[in-house]
């Protein structure tokens, strides 16, 4: 009797140490709006973090960004607003607000109530650098720093991804050899490095 009430203890101590599932902040069949990217330049537009002291990334590459964003969650087969309907809102908040008291998260807050949608996916890119030279030599390789941020609208709470990667050879990094030969033994370009970026953060964000 003593070994079986034992047996029972240590089997309930075992399982409430466990490690306990996350709860899901996405949750299925929420509402999602997907921004467009852009470059923060100034402290009061970030959600978190810190700014860099990097080259200004031109309109093209924020474009193709957008594309592949959309496109990445589209894949997932996720239902979203896109960043066109979303910029309007954007305008809207900023042309009714008080910009001097509304700090970057309640900014983001209020574009996503007047979407309307219950979750709004806001890209950052902070540097980006091309790949000089080919896929089996390249001079400069590919270089990307980019966050996701996944806001809660009615709950207001926010969940973050950063990535931030420089291509290194081999040699420079053996513990990377499985990415190696994912990747072919090639020298990748920025926004093939920005794909592995957002795939991830898009896993990671629960989307």
């Amino acid at each position: 009797m003593k070994k079986g009430l034992g047996l029972i203890i240590i089997v309930f101590l075992l399982s409430s140490c466990a490690t306990k599932p996350k709860a899901l902040f996405f949750e299925p069949g929420a509402t999602l709006a997907v921004a467009g990217f852009s470059q923060p330049r100034h402290s009061w537009e970030m959600l978190a973090g810190y700014i860099y002291e990097t080259k200004e990334i031109s309109p093209q590459v924020l474009g193709e960004l957008d594309t592949l964003l959309s496109q990445l969650v589209n894949e997932r087969g996720q239902d979203f607003v896109g960043p066109k309907i979303v910029r309007q809102c954007q305008e809207l908040v900023i042309g009714r607000e008080d910009k001097s008291r509304l700090s970057a998260f309640k900014y983001w807050v209020k574009v996503g109530q007047c979407v309307p949608v219950d979750f709004i996916l806001v890209p950052f890119v902070f540097k980006w650098q091309e790949r000089q030279g080919k896929e089996w030599g390249a001079e400069i390789p590919a270089a990307v720093i980019l966050d996701l941020y996944l806001i809660d609208v009615k709950n207001k709470q926010m969940r973050r991804f950063h990535f931030e990667e420089e291509q290194k050879s081999l040699s420079e990094n053996i513990l990377d050899i499985g990415k190696f030969f994912r990747r072919g033994g090639k020298w990748i370009t920025a926004i093939n490095l920005a794909r592995e970026g957002i795939d991830r953060g898009l896993k990671e964000l629960g989307l």
